[in-house]
C-alpha cells in the first residue's frame, strides 16, 4: 500500500527546478527488485535506469578521485577509531558514492521529464553500512558527513518503493538464484535473522530521509502472491507514472558500484 510518509512541507529540490524525478527500488535479496525495474522500464515513459559510478571503469576515476579527497578527514577519523573495524574497500566505495552521487542524479544529461529508476541505491548503501556498524554516529566529525549524506539524498528522491515477501519465498529465492549471496547455504534461521536485521535499518534510513523530506513517497509492496504484472499495475498508479509501448533508457554507465571489490 502507497502514500506519503508525512505531509508537510519539502525541501524536494529547491535549487533544483528541473531536477528530474528519482525513484530508488528497496528490498531485500530475492524480493524481485531487478525484476520490476526492467517492467516498468518497458511499460512506462521516460524511464531511466540508472547505474551508480563504477570504481573499475576509467571514467569515473575522477569521480572517486576527487570525492576521496574530500572524504579523507572523515576516513582517517573512522580508521583511527578504536571503537569500530577499519572500513573495507567495499564500504569506502559506497561512501564515497553516497557522498557525490546525487550530484550526477541532478546533472543537465537528465530532463525534467524523466523518472530515473535507482535499483540498490543509496538507501540501500546507507542500510548496509548501517547494518555493517561502519557508521559511528557518537564521533562529531563522522555524524555531521552522515547528517549531510541524509539531507542530499533526502532532497534527491521522490519516491521510494520498498518490495517485501515472506521470509519463506525469499529463503526459496536466495537458495535458488544462480548468482552468489552469502546467505545462500545458511541455516534457514540465520537467514531469518539477516532479513529481519535488513528490514529494521531500511525502516530507520526511511526514518532519516522522512524526517528531512516530509513529501518523500513510500509505496510499500508485497510481491508474493501478487502476479509481477499486478505489482506493476500497483507501482504506476502509485507514482502517476505514464504507461507506453516503447523501451528502456540506460544510463552511459552499465558497470555497478556494488560488485565486490
Amino acid at each position: 500500500m502507497g502514500g506519503n510518509l508525512s505531509a508537510t512541507s519539502s525541501l524536494r529540490h529547491a535549487n533544483q527546478p528541473n531536477h528530474p524525478k528519482v525513484v530508488e527500488l528497496v528490498g531485500a535479496a530475492g524480493v524481485g527488485k531487478t525484476s520490476l525495474a526492467l517492467a516498468l522500464s518497458k511499460k512506462c515513459k521516460h524511464i531511466v535506469l540508472s547505474q551508480p559510478p563504477f570504481f573499475r571503469n576509467p571514467a569515473d576515476f575522477p569521480f572517486f578521485t576527487g570525492n576521496l579527497s574530500r572524504f579523507l578527514p572523515v576516513l582517517t577519523r573512522m580508521i583511527m577509531d578504536p571503537k569500530r573495524r577499519n572500513p573495507t574497500p567495499r564500504q569506502i566505495v559506497w561512501m564515497l558514492t553516497l557522498q557525490g552521487w546525487y550530484q550526477r542524479l541532478a546533472s543537465s544529461e537528465f530532463s525534467s521529464e524523466e523518472t530515473i529508476l535507482l535499483d540498490q541505491g543509496p538507501i540501500f548503501l546507507m542500510t548496509d553500512l548501517y547494518r555493517m556498524r561502519c557508521i559511528n554516529l557518537q564521533d562529531a566529525l563522522v555524524k555531521k558527513w552522515w547528517g549531510r549524506v541524509i539531507e542530499n539524498w533526502a532532497s534527491t528522491l521522490d519516491a521510494v518503493i520498498l518490495l517485501d515477501s515472506t521470509n519463506k519465498v525469499l529463503i526459496d529465492r536466495i537458495r535458488s538464484r544462480g548468482k552468489w549471496h552469502l546467505m545462500k547455504n545458511r541455516s534457514n534461521a540465520e537467514i531469518v535473522s539477516f532479513l529481519e536485521d535488513y528490514r529494521l535499518w531500511f525502516e530507520r534510513v526511511l526514518y532519516q530521509l522522512s524526517e528531512k523530506n516530509r513529501n518523500l513517497t513510500l509505496v510499500r509492496v508485497r510481491t508474493y502472491p501478487a502476479t509481477l504484472a499486478e505489482i506493476e499495475d500497483e507501482v504506476v498508479t502509485e507514482l502517476g507514472l505514464e504507461k507506453n509501448d516503447g523501451h528502456a533508457l540506460v544510463s552511459d554507465n552499465p558497470h555497478s558500484a556494488l560488485q565486490s571489490i
